[in-house]
């Protein structure tokens, strides 16, 4: 019997055994089962004892002459047997005390056993669930305090530079009281969106341009919101002193957003005027990518990813007329297999690739690179960016996708990822960029019918 089968036969008739571990089950038998030989034993030998002392060892002098007359002649295996059986049949009678009193014993230990641990479950379960419940107590007093803090903190009852639309009707100035009960509308599905309109756009730091609204609607998740920050270049100004405002307007959204984060977010779009930093925000709607032609489309890429004015006269020859770049690049276009009877698009999808790879601003990989060609080739394309790499971060046996998820995840604090282009073979074709680049690339892509996205997606 193995000790598995043991534990279980032993706590067959234990009352909620099955709450008690395998293993504790096993624990508990071993103990058991050291202290039921010690008090078998201990009963057997203090049974001879009293025999020997009643009558100075005369029956057990008895019982050994018997055992010996019977040992006397042939000494075969069966002889053997016999002896050992009456041996056993004589002792029998010293045995039941000491049988009786281990089995005994050996069941009530078990089960006083067991109980203690139910009992020691059960304290830690419903102190476990009373600190539960007084955590989740103080979460929902702590959310409460601030969003009854950050109710009270807007620094004005009523914002004149502000509209408010709430279901496309639209009213004259921002009031706090109609902005809370629309925030509580829009989670019990009364509203279903409310957009706020600045009449002075705020300028964001770094990027030329200026956020003009923001949007609030219900989440996939009812109980969250979605919120959107519309953006667009900052207005200039003609020679006929005329808005000349670029029409490329860029919203920004993000999901699951709780009653605090919303109050947060337009605390510091109204009072402070500060806008949140867009770069962890998805691009909801890119209309400057939408009013592109092809050929600006591919320009703006080639504008993302370098600042070499040779690779961008080529290239913006190159989708001008492709088929003139196709002549005069045709050998290593026949490199690639690609002919001048290509889709034009696949002869400037290559030759962004072939430009950019001259002036060291992207690597082309084979899917069977292994890890130390990888860490050379990525290394430069690291250093330009300012980013640390270290060969130790990369397993030995894994691949291009996995330890460009790892850089991915180093990076992340300065968010750069490693981005690819899809060149429709098995080789892959890397560069470093920020998170928000790689967006505006991706959108770019599908402008041209072409793919940009995280390598590890590869």
């Amino acid at each position: 019997m193995t000790k598995e089968e043991r534990a279980n036969k032993w706590f067959h008739n234990v009352a909620e055994a099955e709450a008690i571990s395998l293993q504790t089950k096993m624990d508990i038998c071993n103990r058991a089962a050291t202290r039921i030989v010690i008090i078998f034993l201990a009963l057997f030998f203090a049974e001879f004892i009293v025999l020997f002392m009643m009558d100075d060892g005369e029956t057990l002098n008895r019982v050994a002459d018997f055992i010996n007359n019977m040992a006397e002649g042939s000494h075969t295996k069966a002889r053997y047997k016999g002896i050992a059986l009456a041996g056993v049949l004589m002792c029998a009678p010293l045995l039941i005390v000491p049988a009786v009193a281990a089995i005994t014993y050996k069941n009530m230990y078990i089960k006083a056993e067991a109980a203690k641990v139910l009992a020691a479950t059960n304290n830690i379960s419903q102190t476990a669930q009373h600190n539960l419940v007084e955590a989740k107590q103080g979460q929902s007093a702590q959310a409460q305090l601030s969003q009854e803090k950050l109710s009270s903190d807007f620094l004005k009852n009523e914002y004149s530079d502000w509209t408010m639309d709430i279901d496309g009707k639209a009213q004259k100035s921002l009031s706090i009281a109609e902005l809370k009960h629309q925030l509580a509308s829009i989670l019990n599905g009364a509203t279903d969106f409310m957009v706020l309109d600045s009449t002075e756009p705020i300028q964001i730091k770094q990027s030329g341009r200026v956020c003009n609204f923001a949007q609030i609607c219900q989440d996939e998740d009812p109980d969250y919101y979605h919120f959107e920050l519309g953006t667009s270049f900052a207005e200039q100004k003609n020679q006929n002193n005329k808005s000349n405002q670029d029409n490329g307007i860029v919203v920004y959204g993000r999901n699951g957003l709780n009653k605090v984060e919303v109050y947060t977010l337009l605390q510091k779009l109204l009072d402070h005027r500060i806008v949140p930093n867009l770069q962890e925000w998805e691009i909801v709607v890119d209309m400057q990518i939408e009013h592109y032609t092809e050929v600006e489309a591919y320009a703006a890429i080639v504008q993302l990813m370098t600042k070499d004015a040779t690779a961008i006269s080529n290239l913006q020859a190159c989708f001008e007329s492709p088929q003139q770049y196709f002549n005069a690049h045709e050998e290593q276009f026949d490199d690639r297999g690609i002919s001048s009877s290509d889709e034009p698009s696949t002869i400037k999808w290559l030759a962004i690739v072939d430009e950019l790879m001259a002036q060291d601003e992207v690597v082309e990989l084979d899917w069977k690179t292994e890890q130390e060609e990888f860490f050379e080739q990525v290394k430069p394309l690291a250093s330009k960016q300012g980013l640390e790499l270290q060969l130790d971060w990369l397993k030995e046996d894994g691949d291009i996708p996995i330890w460009c998820a790892v850089l991915d995840k180093k990076w992340s604090e300065k968010k750069s990822c490693v981005g690819a282009m899809d060149i429709y073979s098995d080789s892959y074709v890397l560069f470093i960029c920020q998170r928000e680049v790689l967006q505006q690339l991706v959108a770019l892509g599908n402008k041209v019918g072409h793919r940009f996205d995280l390598a590890t997606n590869m």
